[in-house]
């Protein structure tokens, strides 16, 4: 199963995001499982299994910059 993480504060981006993303699995025959954040806070508390994030850089509470760097630290075969 794929799982990819959407870290976004526009919840319209995030739900058009998920409805892409769920399509093109339905078309591939991927198994896939999407989580939502709306704060880079709430991803950090919960990033383990992600394979793939999507992530907005520009949040209003500026979390989303800092965000690559400290996941960096936290996963080491993070690129």
């Amino acid at each position: 199963m794929l799982t990819i993480g959407i870290c976004d504060d526009q919840v319209e981006i995030i739900d058009d995001l998920v409805e892409r993303l769920e399509n093109w699995a339905a078309i591939q025959g991927v198994p896939l499982h999407v989580r939502t954040y709306t704060r880079g806070l709430d991803l950090l508390e919960n990033y383990q299994g992600i394979d793939l994030l999507f992530l907005d850089m520009k949040m209003p509470e500026g979390d989303g910059d800092p965000l690559p760097g400290i996941l960096k630290r936290r996963i080491p075969f993070y690129p």
